[in-house]
């Protein structure tokens, strides 16, 4: 199986404004990730033939964020939840709660409370990287694996969209409100109004050789971040088919791009090393300011409730912010790392990270 060594990133959703994060780096400046066509993005640690679960990097966070400051530890209340798996979760979207994850890992709730695990029938061999909820579409949830969509009315039973407008990248989805968009590597982007059938958009020379990670919508436009080059990636979109590449990242960070977010009229994103974690944010997705360099631990995924910024990372890490400038540390979440979260739905914040963890927010 192909295997690509590639610098991680993630992106997240939220209600109006853009996060990014990543954090420990190679000797190249960017977070190693191992990357299979079928699997989703994990952390090396130590010996990589073994099981992958952590970033190298153990060092402390930074003083900067080693206290609550004028904020309690934990302003938002945080709960573990029982997701019925094993393997690692993704990705995670609300229409109806549905997380994805590596080997076909995949659960349900109804409120982000109680989940019962599913099966990806056929596809169960696959590893999820992203997946997008919709109860107006057609087929109520998409989720990707590279050079596989799947698409479902139930959860349940799942179908492979076929087709020559098939995406062959997919690394992340989202559901816009009136179609589906997908990114992928290399420029690669998909959009579909129910699922099955996809037009493949291609972004382009300045597209060559970067990795997608994440993929957001800010009700204007869609904003996708990854790497080139060990270093950071954004691109524009006003439909998902028609891309434009932002070199106004290059002034905020030299860092690969982990996760976006958008939430109260801004966006952020969190750098990919080397360590400290660059904290970056805009308004429009073009031009980006360095706003803090933060903890030496990986950061994964960020997403805002409506009054604050939760950012999740390496083995239960949490930093949360009001205005997601400045960043304060609060208590882990287990010990399990978190990769994605969604801000909508009846919880504040529902994320989701390794051997099935779920954590909540409450609003």
């Amino acid at each position: 199986m192909q295997r690509l060594v590639i610098l991680f990133a993630f992106v997240t959703v939220a209600l109006a404004g853009i996060v990014i994060a990543s954090c420990d780096s190679d000797k190249n400046g960017g977070p190693v990730v191992v990357l299979d066509l079928t699997q989703g993005p994990r952390d090396l640690s130590g010996d990589l033939s073994g099981d992958l679960s952590g970033p190298s990097d153990m060092s402390s966070s930074s003083s900067d964020m080693s206290g609550c400051g004028d904020m309690e530890c934990n302003p938002l209340p945080l709960h573990n939840r029982t997701s019925g798996v094993s393997k690692a979760l993704r990705r995670v979207s609300f229409d109806g709660y549905i997380a994805v994850g590596d080997q076909g890992a995949l659960t349900t709730s109804s409120d982000g409370i109680t989940w019962t695990a599913g099966s990806f029938g056929a596809f169960a061999s696959k590893s999820f990287t992203g997946v997008a909820a919709s109860s107006t579409a057609t087929n109520h949830y998409v989720a990707v694996a590279g050079d596989t969509i799947v698409y479902s009315t139930d959860g349940t039973s799942w179908t492979q969209a076929s087709g020559n407008g098939v995406p062959t990248s997919a690394t992340d989805i989202i559901w816009s409100g009136s179609q589906f968009v997908t990114i992928g590597n290399g420029g690669v982007f998909g959009t579909s109004t129910d699922g099955a059938a996809w037009t493949t958009h291609a972004g382009g020379s300045g597209f060559a050789n970067t990795y997608a990670f994440s993929v957001t919508y800010t009700g204007a436009k869609y904003v996708m971040v990854g790497s080139l080059s060990n270093g950071p990636f954004v691109a524009t979109s006003p439909d998902g088919a028609t891309w434009t590449a932002q070199s106004g990242i290059s002034n905020a960070t030299s860092q690969g791009l982990n996760f976006v977010a958008y939430g109260n009229s801004l966006l952020v994103a969190l750098g990919g090393g080397p360590s400290p974690c660059d904290i970056v944010t805009s308004t429009d997705g073009v031009t980006w300011t360095k706003q803090a360099s933060e903890t030496t631990l990986s950061l994964f995924t960020v997403g805002y409730t409506g009054s604050l910024w939760a950012a999740f990372g390496y083995n239960g890490l949490v930093f949360i912010s009001s205005d997601a400038i400045t960043w304060q540390s609060g208590s882990p979440v287990g010990n399990q790392s978190i990769y994605g979260m969604t801000n909508a739905g009846p919880r504040g914040l529902v994320a989701v990270g390794d051997v099935g963890a779920i954590v909540t927010a409450e609003k």
